[in-house]
C-alpha cells in the first residue's frame, strides 16, 4: 500500500481553527508510543504476546523508562531481561494493544497505526471520529 503524506494543506479552511486544531491533533500523534507503553505496563507481571521487529515473544512487563520497555521474555529455557523501544514493535502490535478510543487525538492515534499496518477496517472504523483530521484520512476499500 502506498504510503499516505499528511499536510495541513488538505484540510479545509474557513472555519474556526481547522488548521490549527489539525496541527495540534497531529502534534498529539507524538504521544501514540507513550500511551502503547501505559497499556503494556498496565498489563505488569503478567504474560503479554507481542510482535517485536516481526517475531512473535511472550513477555513479562517490568516497567518503562522513557520510550524504553524493560520485561521478561519468557522461552522455552526460561526467562531473561530485554529493553527495547516501543516504537519497534510492529504497527499491528501497537494498534492492538491501544486501549479503546474514546477522544478525536486517541481516535487519530488507532488510524494511524491502522494505516501504517494495513488495517483498513480499523482505519475506516477510527478515521471518522479523528475531528479535524477526516478530511485526510478517507476511508479506503479492505
Amino acid at each position: 500500500m502506498p504510503k499516505q503524506r499528511l499536510s495541513a494543506a488538505a484540510i479545509p479552511t474557513g472555519r474556526n481553527g481547522d488548521v490549527a486544531a489539525a496541527r495540534k491533533m497531529l502534534e498529539s500523534l507524538r504521544r501514540t508510543n507513550e500511551e502503547v507503553g501505559k497499556a503494556i505496563i498496565g498489563s505488569r507481571d503478567k504474560t503479554l504476546a507481542i510482535l517485536h521487529r516481526g517475531q512473535q515473544r511472550v513477555i513479562v512487563p517490568k516497567f518503562m523508562i522513557g520510550d524504553t520497555l524493560h520485561a521478561d521474555l519468557v522461552t522455552a529455557d526460561g526467562s531473561h531481561r530485554i529493553n527495547f523501544a516501543i516504537a519497534d514493535l510492529d504497527p499491528a502490535a501497537r494498534l492492538r494493544l491501544l486501549p479503546p478510543a474514546q477522544r478525536p487525538e486517541q481516535h487519530a492515534m488507532r488510524a494511524m497505526l491502522a494505516l501504517a499496518a494495513g488495517k483498513t477496517t480499523e482505519l475506516n472504523r477510527a478515521a471518522p471520529n479523528t475531528g479535524p483530521l477526516k478530511p485526510l484520512l478517507t476511508p479506503l476499500e479492505p
